[in-house]
């Protein structure tokens, strides 16, 4: 401190001291308050994480429950359909025998269709249609190349019949 500001306390710099503890003052406090503040920041930006993390994980969890319901459900439909297609082959093939002919050509050719069609109602009763998938899957295995020519003709009618339309 200056003597003029010993000798009148009232100088101008006693004022300017005060001023500058204040601003100090004021600038330490205006400090604290801020990393209060960023600590209530962080501390509520990691509970919103953890809450929105958490709430992520319900949804999943629920999203996965319902696509295993309803993978579970349109697999018990198709092997109710296999089941249904099979007896309703078997029908067919009993109507064919009640009012084909009976002996003759026609008559065993008939019968042989007849049973043709009953055996693979039976075949698709017994083995549903996931035991037909797998016996589809096994046959391309055993013999991949015709498997793939069949897709491929079977590929070009469907883009025939669809470019068509």
């Amino acid at each position: 401190m200056t003597t003029n500001a010993i000798r009148n306390p009232g100088s101008t710099g006693d004022i300017k001291t005060k001023v500058e503890e204040g601003a100090k003052d004021l600038a330490h406090q205006a400090a604290h308050k801020v990393g209060e503040v960023k600590g209530k920041v962080e501390e509520g930006a990691k509970d919103f994480a953890h809450q929105a993390s958490q709430k992520a994980g319900e949804i999943r969890s629920k999203v996965e429950e319902g696509a295993k319901d309803f993978a579970h459900q349109a697999g018990q439909t198709a092997e109710q359909a296999a089941v249904a297609a099979g007896r309703g082959m078997q029908n067919f093939s009993e109507t064919i025998r009640e009012h084909a002919p009976q002996g003759g050509m026609w008559g065993s050719a008939a019968k042989t269709v007849s049973d043709r069609i009953e055996s693979g109602g039976r075949y698709l009763e017994q083995e549903k249609f996931s035991g037909v998938m797998d016996d589809l899957s096994e046959v391309a295995r055993r013999n991949p190349v015709p498997t793939l020519l069949l897709a491929v003709g079977v590929g070009f009618l469907l883009a025939t019949a669809m470019s068509r339309r």
